[in-house]
This record gives C-alpha cells, structure tokens and sequence, in this order.
C-alpha cells in the first residue's frame, strides 16, 4: 500500500516545483541567458527522472525501511513498545473500530449462519435432564409472571382511581 500510494503521488511534482522556485530566485543575472521554455524542458525531464527513479526504487527502499523499523520494533523492551503505542491510541482504536465494522458489515451474516446457533441450543437442550430443564422453565416463567403481576397491580390501581373521579 505504501508503495503504491508512493508511485501514485506527486512527489516529482512537488520536488520540481521547489527547486524550480530556488533556481530561479538564486539564478540572478544568468536569469536573461536561461529562457523560461529552457527551465520547462528542464523541469519536465527532472519529472520523469525522479518518477522513474521512484518506480524502480520505491519497492526496494520501503520493504528495506519497514523490515529495519520491524526489526527494531521487535528487539524493544515492552515498557518502550507500550509507550510508543500509547502515543497512538486513538489511532489505533479507529484503525480496530473500523476493521470490526468492515467484518460486521461484509462477514458476520455468514460467520452467524455457519455457526448455526439453532442447531446449539437445541443440542444443549437435549442434553439436560428434564428435571433440571423443567427447573429453568420455571425459574424464568416465575420471573416473568412476577412481573405480569405487578404490572396488573399498577394497571388495576390506576382503572380505579380514574374511575373514582369520574
């Protein structure tokens, strides 16, 4: 990726249009003897210099960089490692954020269906004993009841005292 988005910029652009501004503010009086179209072919030669030294350089060089800061990375004491990812939490919980939301969004649906969590209760359920089973049944209907019941409690007090004032 770095790589690509190396071949991809305008680096070259960018370098020409610098030098170009310093040549030309340092040229003084050789500026008459030196034309404009002269600085433009110039310009444009250097461009495709700098671009064709990039694509032939650029992969070498940034797979060299990496595998030294990697190399170094890995042979650092994890307090320092600790200290340099801290710098970078926010980073880091965006970069994780939106990689969960990219597996959510394009994966999850199909992890979930191979899964078949359908098909794991009901083997859970088939292997407790009844008793045991009848037990959370009524652990949670007893829950659930409760709660029906004091919801026509309220219900019931409130249909009597608005029936009260009228």
């Amino acid at each position: 990726i770095i790589i690509n988005k190396i071949k991809n910029s305008d680096i070259a652009d960018i370098i020409v249009a610098e030098i170009l501004v310093a040549v030309k503010d340092n040229i003084g009086p050789f500026r008459m003897f030196v034309g404009d179209t002269f600085i433009d072919n110039l310009s444009l030669k250097a461009k495709e210099v700098i671009n064709s030294a990039i694509d032939k350089k650029a992969d070498a060089y940034v797979r060299n960089m990496v595998s030294q800061e990697v190399e170094t990375f890995l042979h650092k004491p994890i307090n320092e490692v600790a200290d340099s990812i801290s710098i970078y939490k926010d980073v880091i919980t965006d970069v994780i954020f939106n990689m969960y939301k990219a597996f959510v969004d394009t994966r999850a649906e199909g992890l979930v269906k191979k899964i078949e969590i359908s098909e794991i209760v009901k083997q859970k359920i088939v292997m407790y004993e009844p008793a045991k089973l009848e037990e959370i049944i009524l652990m949670v209907v007893k829950k659930e009841l409760s709660a029906i019941i004091y919801l026509g409690v309220l219900l019931g007090a409130i249909m009597g005292f608005v029936m009260n004032l009228f």
